[in-house]
């Protein structure tokens, strides 16, 4: 602390003309097109790769039985239930999937917390034709890779690989969703790893603020109160039937999505492919649950917990507010949030209450959508000192928002960031396979990339404005602080 006090603003400069100077600098672009010349000046390598092929949407417009969009985006249904949404790109080197099964805790109204996850960890650990280590050796000699996640609402299995490995690839991917076996050395294994994370999270000061609003937030039986991951006294439980039971209750093709996005030739070219290792997977499952909508508390809940040995203090506050949805409430909601705590750093909280107050070391808000409610959460990391000052800024802002109309560049700025980022997103596989599951899950068109700009631009401060005041109500808050033992005397209700 001593060494940071003494660095005076000429320290900053004397460094600044030492080592931010063109000398210096290392400069690398990527070229969007087929040319193999250099943007300006440079000159080729000695073994220049070739560029990639263009994509071409129009390679894929005119398919029976599938919607389409300008993007190339396509759906359609196996024969078995199980939707396919896609971005052929042919002549594409590689390819992004993931296949995404509705077993998350919430989809399944199961209670024991933590079982879904030990069953998603443990898909890959052991299946009918491979033990662990075959497994994990088939995938490294193809050069591709497959991992599985669990989150409150599905269990994914995605992987990456070269298109030309894609039939080989497939067929292991359906074997850890169709096959597994669940072995009881591996389950031992995941199951320390599991206690061991489990731990950490309880030292983990924003994963106890985190859990503190939850508890306040959704009431007891609701399945976004459980922890994804479990209780340490769950998953010291949970037992190789206990898995296989679940995963036969849970799995099936009537809950399941794919998407896929690279080098296939078309979607015509794609089905055959899934129907070949899917097809005969048949049965339904029990259709997944509706969440529960919650209500935002009468007044202003506060709690708190000692993390002992840290020296930081973490602050969650949380609203929850409407659907997520194409409409203009929601949208306006969310890029006024944007102006709240994400735009530049962070926002009015980064610059109020990090920047102008020196209060936090982080400080800003989100919204995370959802089909019964999306939430909105703003978060700080702080001195225990300054605890409740922190909350008070937030609030400070947070009613700001729902007063005063926010400035014209800011909503242009918001406005240009939002239109700006969609096409980035694009520019991976990845992200595109993201972008569909985000399609199917909420309803979307498949033209959504095409109409989202247009719903963006249209919107108004006065929409801005109004939606803040609509659903979001900073007299009704949920708040989490969670510590060293100084917070018991400074966090306090505001």
């Amino acid at each position: 602390a001593d060494e940071l006090a003494a660095v005076s603003p000429e320290d900053v400069q004397r460094v600044v003309k030492t080592w931010l100077v063109p000398q210096q600098r290392t400069v690398g672009w990527q070229l969007p097109d087929d040319s193999s010349a250099p943007a300006t000046g440079g000159q080729p390598g000695p073994e220049t790769a070739p560029a990639a092929r263009p994509f071409d949407p129009h390679a894929v417009w005119g398919l029976s039985d599938s919607d389409q969009s300008s993007h190339g985006f396509v759906r359609t249904e196996l024969p078995n239930g199980i939707v396919v949404l896609a971005q052929p790109r042919p002549g594409d080197g590689a390819v992004d999937c993931t296949i995404s099964i509705d077993a998350g805790q919430s989809a399944t109204g199961e209670s024991r917390p933590g079982l879904p996850s030990m069953t998603a960890k443990m898909l890959n650990r052991g299946t009918a034709k491979h033990s662990f280590d075959a497994f994990n050796e088939k995938i490294d000699t193809l050069g591709a890779v497959i991992g599985v996640d669990a989150d409150r609402d599905t269990i994914d299995v995605s992987f990456h690989s070269l298109a030309e490995d894609l039939d080989a690839v497939l067929d292991l991917a359906a074997e850890i969703i169709l096959e597994p076996t669940f072995p009881a050395d591996e389950l031992e294994r995941v199951r320390q790893q599991t206690i061991t994370g489990l731990r950490e999270q309880e030292s983990d000061t924003g994963a106890q603020a985190s859990r503190l609003l939850r508890e306040q937030m959704y009431p007891e039986g609701h399945p976004y109160r459980l922890r994804v991951t479990g209780e340490i006294e769950t998953v010291e439980q949970f037992t190789p039937e206990d898995l296989a039971t679940y995963h036969e209750r849970a799995f099936g093709p009537n809950v399941t999505t794919i998407s896929l996005v690279g080098g296939v030739a078309s979607l015509d070219d794609l089905t055959p492919r899934l129907n070949r290792v899917f097809g005969d997977w048949t049965g339904s499952v029990q259709e997944p649950h509706d969440v529960p909508a919650i209500h935002a508390p009468d007044a202003t809940s506060n709690q708190s917990t000692v993390v002992r040995g840290k020296s930081q203090a973490d602050i969650a506050i949380a609203y929850p507010t409407l659907p997520r949805s194409l409409d203009k409430p929601y949208i306006a909601l969310s890029i006024a949030n944007i102006i709240l705590g994400q735009l530049g750093l962070m926002g009015r909280l980064g610059a109020n209450v990090r920047d102008r107050q020196g209060l936090a070391y982080y400080a800003y808000s989100s919204i995370a959508g959802g089909r019964a409610n999306s939430v909105w959460t703003a978060r700080a990391g702080v001195d225990p000192a300054d605890i409740q000052r922190a909350i008070d800024g937030v609030i400070s802002e947070l009613s700001r928002l729902r007063s005063e109309p926010v400035t014209v560049d800011e909503l242009a700025d918001a406005k240009s960031y939002v239109i700006g980022s969609l096409p980035l997103g694009l520019e991976s596989l990845g992200g595109v396979v993201s972008l569909l599951l985000t399609i199917e899950r909420f309803g979307y068109p498949l033209n959504y990339v095409d109409i989202f700009p247009s719903l963006v631009s249209d919107l108004t401060i006065d929409d801005l404005l109004e939606s803040s005041r609509l659903y979001l109500d900073p007299a009704r808050l949920t708040i989490g602080v969670a510590g060293p033992e100084s917070i018991r005397t400074e966090a306090g209700t505001p």
